[in-house]
């Protein structure tokens, strides 16, 4: 499995745990980090075009199967999937 943040279109009065919700029901075979609340952005200027009245983009974390991976990219609610790599302390010389 291999831990992502996924932006994701969303209708704009989906708040809360609704947007858990409609994130699994959205993108299946995605299990969904509950752990981390979902975080409403602005759209990349290249995606303005792909977001409707009334919808509003959220990123949320979740884990997929890689093999999945391309499947998931492709459905029309999903604008990117990025991986979430785990970031550590480093010492600066």
């Amino acid at each position: 499995m291999d831990k992502v943040l996924i932006e994701l279109v969303v209708s704009a009065n989906i708040v809360g745990a609704g947007l858990f919700a409609t994130a699994e029901e959205l993108v299946p075979g995605v299990r969904i980090d509950r752990q981390y609340e979902p975080v409403q952005i602005e759209p990349r200027p290249e995606d303005e075009s792909l977001i409707g009245e009334g919808q509003k983009v959220v990123v949320i974390r979740g884990d997929i199967e890689s093999d999945k991976r391309p499947g998931i990219e492709d459905h029309p609610r999903v604008l990117h999937i990025w991986s979430d790599a785990r970031v550590e302390p480093f010492q600066v010389q």
